[in-house]
């Protein structure tokens, strides 16, 4: 499993390559969007209950957040 650091870069690379050719590129719309996506994640009942991986993606979430 990446870590948390290497999961956010992973996810804002993702959403970044599919926005980088937009004429209306903005850093900041990657971030929302990778907040979005682990939000919806911390959603899951499954995530939810099981604390190591609620944490996980919480730390995620900061990770983007600092970027």
């Amino acid at each position: 499993m990446k870590t948390p650091k290497e999961k956010a870069w992973e996810l804002l690379q993702t959403i970044e390559s599919i926005y980088i050719n937009d004429d209306n590129y903005d850093s900041e719309k990657t971030r929302q969007c990778a907040l979005i996506c682990v939000d919806e994640i911390l959603e899951i009942k499954s995530v939810y209950h099981d604390i190591d991986l609620y944490d996980y993606w919480e730390e995620v979430k900061q990770e983007i957040k600092k970027k």
